[in-house]
């Protein structure tokens, strides 16, 4: 029996102790001699230790929660009279597609044709009333007028590369900068172009394959005071400005912006709008001139004078 008292309270020292009731039964153990006193001792620590763990792990009644029945706002509430006996309403008609999403027959795609010239809408109004037009070129020149230049522009007057009306044009290509092309009376001319019955010159012009700036281009107006045609040196009008006559660029002929490729543009000018030119007597030519980063080939067509009577210009006597 001594050894199961010493056994139990060997035991009792090497066990956790759990809070004081087996602090106390440590003590109590520590003076206990008789073995029989501890046995009983012993069994009623473990069954209060057995009802401590049972205890602990007590749980509580889940509690329900109660939430307020919801509620409509009135403008998602349905209306119904109470005397009413109708049921619910049904879906009576097909779903409608808004007309972005709706598909719609379109026309099959048709290849563009291949760009040609074309003639845009005169730039200045013509006027017809009490005048009249002499043709200078028209896939010739008149036998009255010529076309003069020097070696640095490359020059066909019988170019078909882009002709506007019948078969030829004429086509241009300096080969520098400001190189100009004169279109003038011949010595031989049959007919006197006076200034007071000259208004002006009538043309199109065409760039070919590029783009016509309004500076690309200059017209220049040439009279004399001595001969009825055109003489290289004629110094027989003089002016305070150099070059005597003006060179006017296509911006001041009525441009305004850029002429498309291979499209024809109408060039009037009015000699009574040179307001920088000299008083002179007789209409001689003009020159075109192309600018300072213009060195392409450029096409001329339907050259005219306009003239204020029609049984103008007067004969050579």
């Amino acid at each position: 029996m001594n050894r199961t008292l010493k056994f139990i309270q060997k035991w009792l020292r090497q066990a956790p102790p759990a809070g004081t009731i087996w602090a106390s039964a440590q003590r109590r153990l520590a003076h206990i001699s008789q073995p029989g006193y501890a046995l009983i001792l012993l069994g009623v620590l473990l069954s209060l230790t057995l009802a401590a763990c049972s205890g602990g792990r007590a749980t509580s009644t889940p509690q329900v929660a109660h939430f307020p029945t919801p509620t409509f706002h009135g403008l998602f509430a349905e209306k119904v009279d109470p005397g009413s006996t109708e049921t619910d309403p049904q879906l009576t008609t097909t779903p409608t597609v808004a007309s972005f999403f709706q598909e719609h027959q379109t026309a099959t795609p048709q290849p563009t044709k291949t760009a040609t010239p074309t003639s845009p809408p005169s730039i200045q109004e013509f006027p017809l009333t009490g005048t009249y037009s002499q043709t200078l070129y028209a896939d010739s020149f008149n036998p009255n007028w010529k076309l003069e230049r020097d070696n640095r522009v490359a020059v066909n007057i019988r170019s078909r590369d882009v002709p506007r009306q019948g078969q030829y044009s004429i086509s241009i290509t300096p080969k520098e900068r400001l190189r100009p092309v004169y279109i003038i009376v011949t010595q031989d001319s049959t007919e006197v172009y006076l200034r007071d019955q000259v208004l002006g010159f009538r043309f199109w012009i065409n760039s070919g394959n590029d783009y016509l700036e309004p500076e690309d281009l200059s017209v220049t107006i040439l009279g004399s005071n001595e001969y009825p045609y055109y003489v290289a040196g004629d110094n027989s009008v003089t002016s305070s400005y150099d070059p005597v006559f003006s060179e006017t660029r296509l911006y001041f002929l009525g441009f305004s912006r850029s002429v498309p490729p291979y499209t024809w543009a109408e060039v009037i000018v009015w000699l009574d709008d040179l307001i920088y030119d000299p008083i002179y007597e007789y209409v001689v030519g003009l020159y075109l001139k192309n600018g300072e980063n213009f060195i392409q080939s450029y096409y001329l067509d339907d050259i005219q004078v306009i003239l204020t009577d029609p049984e103008l210009p007067a004969r050579m006597p």
